[in-house]
């Protein structure tokens, strides 16, 4: 099974990359209303990713 992410071609693609490392997923997160900052989820823990936004 390829584990490799389609939409940016990285190695492996987990939960936390999908939703906050992918670049398509980084730019719908600059999009987003809310205040952030460059590097706003430098966790690779998707909990901790999730607790930040909620």
């Amino acid at each position: 099974m390829d584990r490799a992410c389609p939409r940016c071609g990285a190695e492996e693609e987990t939960c936390n990359h999908l939703l906050f490392e992918c670049p398509p997923s980084v730019q719908a997160w600059d999009l987003a209303d809310m205040p952030h900052s460059p590097g706003i989820f430098p966790s690779d823990s998707i909990y901790s990713n999730l607790n930040h936004v909620l």
